[in-house]
């Protein structure tokens, strides 16, 4: 619990500032840049007051989410500066219809609105009010604040800000108070990295880099090709919905082909296939399909810190010759990522997050020639069963909670999965100028079909 009448700086990890070259690349563009978004939604109206006194209250336990960026900084590198007194914002709409398209279409048009952090919250909340009676809780952020996973935890703060009678409250009455409070200039991705020797580190490193240069050639394109140039300020989201029935079928075949349930390389496969069905160009030997497939570094069971990202990737890809039987490419994809982890690539791939932290600038400038040069990028994320509890938020029932990103070029999707009351969730975003909302839909269809055909 932080007092709320004097600054406080909460510098950025290696992480926040991959996430933060990337946003000022993606800006530099034209694009919105790099956020999020988290969908609650509610069977029943909420208590606007309660809420409103709740985002209150953690605006005083967490003030970064009302900071600005500083980013220019001779001394210190990128931080978060927070503002004496400021308190988070509910933003309330009342929408004319209650189907999912219209939330849909609020969530494009915030998605389409520039987040620049020197005069933005990095996190702001939207209730919906739907003519049915049911409300939709929205939550935007900025992916430089925190990363995908780490929503689920704010919403569990909210909840519990929403038990407590006042700011005073103490630390060893919060459900997580056997996990340690982040310090503001502390840097948790570089105690992990400090905890392996440096020689382990390197060769890591050193392994990433051979991966990128194993790469075939030639990636796949889904979006057509006569479409790079298009503007970047019209965003598409669709969602699929399986039922759970549908969902354990999926889960009991990752089981069987993997050996456990690990649903990352069940779910890509399929993703992979679709892509290559639906290509905009031939395929060959040199072609291949591949993503950067993030994976949470905190412990299982802990919470904090809430406000950072605390992750690391690996990369994961496939050949054309892998693509037409789905279950073997789900094998091949699993056998890749347990070997990736087994060479330690996300530690390598943290290395060279921290050692580019550094020179931002250099990593700014490779990113924008990189989406120039590759204008479609597929960014994939199976982001797991929500964390438990969530069936509940401030005394009403949860029917469906999922978070979305932006894309990361002006012809890519970015789709995002988890399981919530065991249902499984295929959320995508994409440019809809760059990409006909036809393609984007049937794209989502031919993945689910392709889960789904035994």
């Amino acid at each position: 619990m932080h007092s709320n009448n004097a600054p406080i700086r909460q510098s950025l990890n290696a992480a926040d500032c991959l996430m933060l070259s990337a946003h000022n690349s993606l800006r530099e563009i034209g694009h919105s840049g790099f956020h999020c978004q988290t969908h609650l939604w509610l069977r029943q109206r909420l208590d606007v007051g309660a809420l409103k006194n709740a985002l209150s209250r953690l605006s005083l336990r967490y003030p970064v989410i009302t900071s600005r960026l500083v980013e220019h900084s001779r001394e210190n590198g990128p931080y978060w500066q927070s503002r004496p007194g400021a308190q988070c914002k509910l933003h309330e709409a009342s929408l004319d219809r209650s189907d999912t398209n219209m939330v849909w279409q609020y969530a494009s048009d915030l998605f389409a609105t520039p987040l620049d952090h020197d005069r933005i919250d990095p996190a702001e909340f939207h209730l919906l009010h739907l003519p049915d009676g049911r409300d939709v809780l929205l939550m935007r952020f900025s992916h430089v604040l925190m990363d995908g996973k780490a929503p689920e935890l704010v919403l569990k703060e909210i909840e519990y800000c929403l038990h407590t009678q006042g700011i005073e409250a103490k630390d060893e009455d919060h459900p997580h108070k056997k996990t340690r409070r982040p310090h503001e200039n502390g840097d948790e991705m570089a105690t992990h990295l400090n905890g392996f020797k440096r020689l382990r580190r390197y060769r890591a490193a050193l392994r990433v880099v051979s991966n990128h240069l194993c790469l075939p050639a030639r990636s796949v394109t889904l979006a057509p090709s006569d479409t790079s140039d298009q503007p970047m300020d019209y965003y598409g989201v669709d969602v699929r919905s399986l039922d759970e029935s549908q969902t354990k079928t999926i889960i009991d075949r990752a089981t069987r082909l993997c050996g456990f349930t690990n649903l990352t390389p069940t779910v890509l496969a399929s993703v992979f296939r679709a892509v290559s069905r639906l290509a905009s160009d031939k395929q060959n030997k040199r072609s291949c399909f591949q993503t950067d497939v993030p994976l949470t570094l905190r412990p299982p069971g802990k919470s904090e810190p809430v406000f950072h990202n605390i992750i690391s990737f690996i990369q994961m890809n496939a050949k054309e010759s892998d693509i037409d039987d789905r279950d073997h490419l789900t094998q091949v994809l699993h056998s890749q990522m347990r070997n990736q982890l087994r060479r330690h690539i996300d530690l390598g791939n943290l290395q060279m997050m921290t050692a580019l932290s550094r020179h931002r600038w250099l990593l700014r400038k490779y990113i924008v020639a990189h989406i120039r040069k590759h204008p479609f990028t597929l960014d994939f994320c199976f982001m797991g069963p929500v964390a438990e509890g969530l069936e509940q938020f401030c005394g009403r029932t949860v029917d469906w909670l999922y978070t979305l990103n932006t894309t990361t070029s002006p012809r890519g999707v970015a789709l995002q999965v988890n399981l919530f009351r065991d249902r499984m969730n295929l959320v995508m975003t994409y440019i809809s100028k760059s990409m006909p909302k036809a393609l984007a839909s049937t794209f989502l269809d031919t993945i689910t079909e392709d889960l789904l055909d035994d």
